[in-house]
């Protein structure tokens, strides 16, 4: 139970972050840690490599809502389902 809290108490910084870039490779489980634990991020940069997928825009979405997000930026992106009309 302690380890939770001191888990809980590194990342409580990210409340006040609201714009982040991610540019190096990392998963998907890494992707909706990190911006998970950032509910009020306004801004989102990932790079090439990180592993945005149709599971992390859901998880995001069902966990912060995204509700500040005003701009998301994508250099590569092949996981992601078009939209359908």
């Amino acid at each position: 139970m302690e380890r939770k809290k001191e888990a809980k108490d590194l990342f409580n910084p990210l409340t006040k972050l609201e714009m982040i870039k991610i540019v190096s490779s990392c998963s998907e489980n890494y992707l909706i840690l990190v911006l998970s634990l950032a509910p009020n991020l306004k801004e989102i940069f990932l790079g090439m490599n990180t592993s945005l997928s149709d599971k992390v825009l859901t998880e995001l979405i069902c966990k912060t809502g995204l509700e500040r997000l005003e701009k998301l930026t994508v250099q590569k992106c092949t996981q992601v389902s078009p939209k359908k009309s």
